[in-house]
């Protein structure tokens, strides 16, 4: 008995794209030449799959993409990526905060990590922390004006208008 060792892998195994998120490639490498590879979802109501292993979201929900390699001997060998798709919300689009005070900010419909950003740390800070619902962040109020604050998260892009105040008490 002869035993082939097969270099071949699918690009990613296990990945999370938001409902409406871009089409995502997967591909295969490592082929055999002279191989063919026929792509199928199973369930093409939550996500559908081309030809050539674009993922296309359609609704929320788990499906397994399969890549079939058709060897030239004849031989087929499956390999599968599990897609969630998810519907990813920001706990806040605008707020209006004052300088020198704080705000958790989050993003739920995902179990997908948020990268986060401020278009300008000099007005509003953003910091990350871990809870027991994933990555989650702190605005902080710096100087007074407005910024955006993005996540992005399964493929999209989430924005919150912040607003930082500089309230004066009068005596």
């Amino acid at each position: 008995v002869t035993a082939y060792v097969s270099n071949t892998t699918i690009s990613e195994n296990n990945i999370y794209r938001a409902v409406t998120s871009a089409p995502y490639p997967l591909s295969m490498q490592g082929l055999a030449e002279g191989s063919t590879v026929t792509w199928s979802s199973s369930d093409d109501k939550i996500a559908k799959v081309s030809d050539d292993g674009v993922v296309t979201p359609v609704s929320v929900g788990d499906v397994t993409i399969t890549a079939t390699e058709e060897k030239l001997s004849g031989a087929k060998v499956q390999y599968t990526c599990t897609v969630h798709i998810t519907n990813p919300v920001l706990s806040k689009t605008s707020v209006e905060l004052a300088k020198d005070t704080t705000m958790d900010i989050f993003v739920s419909g995902t179990k997908g990590q948020a990268n986060w950003t401020s278009d300008n740390p000099d007005i509003a800070m953003v910091s990350i922390y871990y809870s027991s619902n994933g990555i989650n962040a702190v605005l902080r109020g710096v100087n007074e004006g407005s910024t955006v604050i993005h996540a992005y998260v399964d493929g999209i892009e989430l924005k919150c208008i912040v607003t930082i105040t500089n309230p004066h008490i009068i005596r």
